[in-house]
């Protein structure tokens, strides 16, 4: 009796312990299967991050090659540039130096022509004065008219030597007179 009591417990607690550990796969089973579920679920946010990543990735490296090639295109364009303004900075420099000689030869040139202008505006000024003394002459009757006879009838004399005011008055009296009764009537 000892030994079927001893065995009936012994069994039972066989019975026991297996059930527990039944019991414990069961809850170790379904932990694994959540630890499982869970590792699915990480493995596929880990693989969008992961094709969002090479998403960006491949991005990012298409828009650095398209860079590159701007920078490039760039480059070649700012070597252009640069050959360019040397070209018109030694362009612009033979100019300067052209120019300078030109100035060099010009300066005494335009010094002797304003010399050349002061003096003929002197001149001119001379000759206008002499040429109003002239005219001024020309003007007045000459010394020479009163050695002439006055009764010559020859064109040029009248028109260098006119008659005075005095011959004038002496011819033309009567024709105030005949002025002046025409009034009355």
């Amino acid at each position: 009796m000892k030994v079927a009591v001893v065995l009936g417990v012994l069994t039972t607690l066989i019975i026991m312990a297996l059930v527990i550990i039944v019991y414990g796969q069961q809850l170790t089973q379904g932990k694994i299967i959540l630890q499982k579920m869970q590792l699915g679920q990480k493995i596929r946010a880990r693989t969008d991050q992961l094709k969002e990543r090479e998403w960006i990735e491949n991005h990012v490296k298409a828009q650095l090659e398209w860079k590159k090639k701007s920078v490039v295109d760039i480059e070649s364009e700012v070597k252009l540039q640069n050959e360019q303004e040397k070209n018109h900075k030694t362009a612009s420099e033979a100019c300067q130096a052209e120019k300078k000689i030109k100035t060099d030869v010009l300066v005494p040139i335009q010094k002797e022509l304003s010399d050349l202008q002061a003096k003929l505006n002197t001149q001119k000024e001379t000759w206008n004065g002499t040429i109003n003394s002239f005219k001024k002459q020309m003007e007045q009757r000459s010394k020479i008219c009163d050695f002439l006879k006055k009764d010559i009838k020859d064109p040029n004399v009248t028109k260098f030597c006119p008659p005075t005011q005095e011959a004038k008055k002496a011819e033309n009296p009567p024709t105030e007179a005949k002025a002046a009764p025409a009034v009355k009537q």
